[in-house]
């Protein structure tokens, strides 16, 4: 089969080939422009990386199944990922969740623990967890009216560090878990 076609597996789709290879080379122009001024960034998203991505997306929408954009360091970024598409917005960890939510507008929004938490004490990372998850209900002011409503995903803000000490990786899911579990 051609390389361009798209083809479902059980449980998987695989997205043609050249389409990734395409959003890769932009994503990689993408970081280099990422050290310009965030309109320059956000000129080559609009540019590079969002048609394939809206692409994708209008791809995967057949399937029903949810779907999460996500790009690190894209703070500035955030109204473009959204209309690019996704039904869930990944925040990275420099991404206040007030400030995500009035970028991605109706959307759910995951993240956005800093990953170096887990470096620090067992009392910090509880500490931490629970502000990501207090902002997220809404406690201190933290997003406004109606942003818990339209959904949040506790996530860490990209990826684990190799260093993190999986007690404290347990702990995390622990933590997450418990301040859930109360709100119910």
């Amino acid at each position: 089969p051609s390389t361009r076609r798209r083809r479902l597996e059980p449980h998987a789709l695989v997205v043609e080939r050249a389409s990734l290879a395409e959003i890769r080379r932009a994503r990689r122009n993408e970081r280099v422009r990422a050290r310009a001024p965030r309109q320059v960034a956000s000129l080559g998203y609009e540019r590079h990386v969002a048609p394939r991505m809206t692409r994708l997306f209008a791809e995967l929408a057949p399937l029903g199944v949810p779907t999460i954009h996500f790009a690190t360091g894209s703070a500035g970024l955030l109204r473009h990922l959204a209309a690019a598409g996704g039904d869930v917005i990944g925040l990275d960890w420099r991404v206040d969740l007030a400030d995500g939510w009035e970028a991605v507008g109706d959307r759910a929004v995951q993240g956005n623990l800093d990953p170096a938490v887990l470096l620090g004490p067992p009392s910090f990372i509880r500490q931490r967890t629970r502000r990501v998850i207090e902002a997220a209900r809404g406690g201190a002011g933290a997003h406004g009216p109606g942003g818990a409503a339209r959904g949040h995903i506790f996530n860490l803000g990209h990826g684990i560090l190799p260093e993190t000490p999986p007690d404290h990786a347990r702990l995390l899911v622990e933590t997450v878990r418990e301040l859930t579990e109360e709100a119910r």
